[in-house]
């Protein structure tokens, strides 16, 4: 289990571009931070992800994250209406 992801991460880049395998780069970090700090299954993710040149290691915002507070008061506000639509619908796919 990945005890602080974000240094993990940055662990695990660091060994890929010394060319350390995977394997390589588990059994290292977790020699030095103590066992269990990376599982295999997040080395060879990250990994896979190196070797597709997608080196970015930040957590992406999750979609309600990335929206401001003007975003939810304008869903709260249309909610009512929203649910109208959805009963009269009688739960049919609509078209906002």
């Amino acid at each position: 289990m990945e005890k602080n992801r974000g240094i993990i991460r940055e662990l695990l880049k660091f060994e890929f571009e010394l060319d350390h395998s995977a394997k390589e780069a588990m059994d290292n970090i977790n020699r030095a931070k103590g066992n269990g700090t990376v599982s295999k299954v997040a080395a060879y993710l990250w990994y896979s992800k190196f070797r597709s040149n997608k080196m970015e290691i930040e957590d992406k915002k999750e979609f309600f994250d990335s929206k401001d507070r003007e975003w939810y008061r304008r869903g709260i506000h249309k909610l009512e209406e929203q649910w109208q639509k959805v009963i009269e619908s009688g739960g049919e796919y609509f078209d906002y």
